[in-house]
């Protein structure tokens, strides 16, 4: 968020309000987050399973491919909500200070 002080004090300087920065910031957050989230559980299951294909070929012994579907969400859920508090805090200690002190930074 403070590498975008620039763009930040621009929309204070229009007259955006500190709600509606901290706001847009944390919506971005999460938008990243979940998309980096999804990237994530397709690039993991996806090794998993050419790695399980894999291992089925060379090896005699049979195995199951899984997913652990109850932790994924659990885990993104706990994401999300550390991207929620890290978005927060940034855009607080940002949006505190006027237009000009921002764009000054």
């Amino acid at each position: 968020i403070f590498s975008r002080r620039l763009e930040i004090g621009m929309l204070k300087a229009v007259g955006m309000k500190r709600h509606e920065l901290t706001g847009m910031l944390i919506v971005e957050s999460i938008t990243m987050t979940l998309g980096a989230a999804l990237a994530g559980i397709t690039a993991g299951a996806s090794m998993g399973y050419i790695a399980f294909y894999s291992d089925r070929i060379l090896s005699q012994v049979p195995t199951v491919f899984t997913v652990d579907t109850t932790v994924v969400p659990f885990i993104v859920i706990l994401i999300v909500i550390a991207s929620i508090i890290g978005a927060a805090f940034s855009a607080r200690r940002i949006v505190k200070h006027r237009a000009i002190e921002i764009l000054r930074m």
